[in-house]
């Protein structure tokens, strides 16, 4: 039963709420969803959307990645500017609080991503954004800047910012009307579209909420591109050359798009909930019963369908009686994935076995999971625990309080689970693509 909530603060407590499992129907599979947050999942982790243009033709925009291999030494970081701080910009924001955490960011340098949120309304939204998403200062490697005004208020800000070749600029228009939005996108300072010497990849990539495509947006689509480059043998084609000025604005939130059965699949966070379990917390268990991301890849090497089946479909059905506010931040950790593969490719790591003779790659992977897990555990509600038990910070679940919210994972195992999400992660891409290929749970 896929459920939607249309207001992101009423989703966001559905997502903390601890429901009994007798809540629901054993028969039934409750699953919400939120159209605005499920848009930002498809631009930071799918990049890509299936759209329907003004004749009703189905087509399919590829969104630009928000970069995730900023490496070790690189002095970019990423900005991300908020223009109207709706819905569907409040959950761009909170989108961007788990999941923008990169390698280059260190103590030292303080190469924090950067988000700006400007709207007139701030005044009265702030208080009560900061009032259900408590702590957000514990979100270490990130910056959160309000401005209560318009954009048109900051232009020469936003020229500054767009000509900082150290930033990474992200320019977000989430304004609720459809029409004002576009206006606003298509009128920013030339900064923020084109600069002498820079190619247009460098520019901002410019996103602009419509509830459905307009023919103004039709015909920006179609015009040719071409960079702007000297050509000193030939002036006339300089002056008439092809360069888009709108080549790196995207339309995004469509109300007629966006939804399939696939983008809600919760194999992969339903495999890493089980195997944190039986690693983790059913220690005791014999060996042979335990259901690990580990075990299961070797019968995907061995292509022993019969008991991967088995051990899949016994997951599903743990996976089913799950509190809600679990299998979020499993979702939320799967989400996660895609940034360390890049990282890991970076580095020349795309098989288990390069991983394993990768020298620092686990220590730098294992460092964006803590950061990504601080920023999805706050926004989640929790904080770090202001009381002692045994002269260590104490940890109470049910108060939402946590020993490790910190800059460095110190306490007990926690270091270690961090490096167990990195190294499962190569394998989980494995095992999901195999399953889906098989066909092994049609039926089921």
């Amino acid at each position: 039963m896929f459920v939607r909530m249309d207001r992101m603060p009423s989703f966001s407590t559905m997502q903390r709420i601890d429901f009994q499992s007798e809540f629901f129907s054993k028969s039934v599979y409750f699953r919400p969803f939120n159209y605005y947050e499920h848009w930002t999942r498809l631009l930071w982790v799918k990049h890509e959307a299936d759209v329907y243009d003004i004749s009703g033709v189905k087509k399919r925009i590829t969104y630009p990645r928000l970069t995730f291999s900023l490496g070790e030494g690189t002095d970019k970081y990423i900005h991300v500017i908020v223009s109207g701080f709706s819905q569907m910009g409040m959950a761009l924001v909170l989108h961007v609080l788990r999941a923008a955490h990169f390698s280059n960011y260190t103590e030292a340098n303080e190469l924090k991503t950067r988000i700006t949120i400007v709207d007139p309304n701030l005044d009265t939204l702030k208080p009560l954004f900061l009032s259900q998403y408590k702590h957000l200062e514990q979100i270490y490697d990130i910056d959160i800047d309000y401005r209560n005004c318009m954009l048109e208020e900051i232009s020469d800000e936003l020229i500054g910012w767009c000509t900082d070749r150290r930033q990474m600029i992200t320019i977000a228009i989430c304004l609720s009307d459809n029409d004002m939005a576009l206006s606003q996108a298509l009128n920013l300072p030339l900064e923020a579209y084109y600069q002498k010497g820079r190619n247009s990849d460098e520019l901002p990539r410019i996103l602009v909420r419509q509830r459905s495509l307009s023919g103004i947006w039709e015909m920006l689509d179609e015009k040719e591109h071409e960079e702007l480059t000297p050509k000193e043998s030939d002036a006339k084609s300089f002056r008439e050359g092809k360069y888009n000025k709108y080549h790196n604005l995207y339309p995004f939130g469509m109300v007629v798009s966006g939804f399939y059965p696939d983008d809600l699949d919760d194999l992969k966070a339903c495999l890493v909930h089980i195997d944190y379990e039986d690693k983790w917390l059913y220690t005791n268990k014999p060996e042979s019963e335990k259901l690990t991301i580990d075990r299961i890849y070797h019968l995907v090497e061995k292509e022993d369908d019969k008991e991967l089946k088995e051990l899949i479909l016994t997951a599903i059905k743990r996976w089913y009686a799950m509190p809600e506010n679990v299998k979020w931040a499993n979702r939320y950790q799967t989400d996660n994935h895609h940034v360390l593969k890049c990282v890991l490719h970076s580095m020349g790591i795309v098989e288990l076995a390069d991983l394993d003779a990768s020298g620092n790659s686990i220590s730098i992977c294992s460092d964006i999971e803590h950061r990504r897990w601080v920023g999805e555990r706050v926004v989640s509600g929790w904080q770090q625990s202001p009381y002692l038990l045994d002269g260590s910070p104490m940890r109470q679940d049910s108060l939402l309080l946590h020993y490790d919210i910190t800059k460095t994972s110190k306490i007990g195992n926690e270091a270690v689970k961090d490096q167990t999400v990195v190294k499962n992660v190569l394998m989980l891409d494995a095992i999901y693509d195999y399953v889906k290929r098989k066909q092994l749970l049609i039926g089921s």
